[in-house]
């Protein structure tokens, strides 16, 4: 059964539905996603403000103003589409709720899936559970539960997040180079921040850093100070390596990223680089430090004594007006 257009309460509980991208941890700003979606025509082949609903069942009960869809059911909107076993919607509460397998397809090509999302019919508030999400640029996370409290916070329950790949070339399961686990995540979009409660940090599913309280930029804002994704490399003079940057925005045109790296084969090593633009061009400087014996060393080599050792690597690139030709 399939319907196209809707009464204006009946739409506004269905696109709830498709609204789950509030819960996806705040990697995109809604806004900006919106206005997109108006400028371009809809991909499904909708007008605007029109939605499309099918399932093999749908039922309304009058007396108790609830309708019911069951099995296959399928929502599309302005690009956006839920997919789920049921759909429940209670037009005398205000809640919606979609159960069993739920599926959100977005325009971005980002997915949600929920075990369960409930959501009021105004999209101001609700909750998933057994939720996980993939993003563009590879990024994974999923949760326990996801709440979406207003349109400034967003939080995660027992949460993980890691930008790597999950399975094997032969589709196997492995554990991610590197990943983020946390009891509790909170994103604060008036702040543009992301705070961690009892995170750690684990690489190739083996915990390595536990961190009580931290926190990092949100993925939205354009430029802010704060932690950067880790760095995880494997080779035969450092051993195994772990590289985690932090961002210090000086000004609108210059920032300074300190890289402290830690080796299992040599001493740490506290790389930095200093980006400076100009009018009319710019400037790159990388830099490092450690102290300890030559790296050849790594190799089982005793090579001279501990000492400090260093590296300047600038380079630059300016456009020179015809008085200087």
């Amino acid at each position: 059964m399939s319907f196209g257009r809707r009464s204006a309460s009946a739409k506004r509980a269905l696109l709830a539905g498709v609204a789950l991208v509030v819960l996806a941890g705040g990697a995109y700003d809604a806004q900006a996603q919106e206005a997109a979606r108006v400028a371009a025509p809809s991909p499904d082949g909708l007008a605007e403000g029109e939605l499309y609903m099918e399932a093999d069942l749908v039922i309304r009960d009058d007396k108790n103003k609830v309708t019911t869809a069951r099995g296959n059911v399928e929502v599309r909107y302005q690009g956006r589409t839920l997919r789920a076993n049921e759909l429940i919607y209670d037009e005398a509460k205000g809640v919606m709720r979609a159960k069993g397998d739920t599926t959100i397809i977005n325009a971005d090509g980002s997915v949600q899936f929920a075990d369960e999302l409930v959501l009021d019919d105004q999209m101001k508030a609700g909750v998933a559970t057994g939720f996980s999400s993939r993003l563009p640029q590879n990024i994974k996370m999923a949760a326990a539960s996801a709440i979406h409290r207003n349109d400034r916070v967003n939080e995660l329950n027992r949460a993980i997040y890691t930008p790597c790949d999950i399975c094997a070339p032969d589709g196997a399961p492995k554990a991610p180079t590197w990943s983020i686990k946390a009891d509790h995540v909170v994103q604060d979009r008036d702040r543009q921040l992301v705070y961690y409660r009892n995170a750690v940090i684990q690489i190739m599913g083996v915990p390595l850093i536990y961190l009580p309280v931290f926190w990092h930029p949100d993925p939205q804002a354009e430029r802010k100070s704060g932690l950067l994704p880790p760095e995880v490399s494997v080779s035969e003079r450092r051993g195994l390596s772990y590289e985690q940057p932090y961002l210090f925005v000086l000004s609108p045109s210059s920032d300074l990223t300190l890289s402290p790296q830690v080796n299992t084969k040599v001493a740490p090593f506290l790389n930095g680089e200093f980006r400076k633009r100009f009018y009319s061009g710019a400037l790159n400087a990388r830099f490092g430090y450690t102290y300890d014996k030559d790296i050849a060393a790594a190799a089982g080599q005793t090579v001279n004594d501990r000492t400090s050792r260093s590296y300047i690597l600038s380079a630059g690139a300016f456009a020179l007006n015809e008085d200087w030709l």
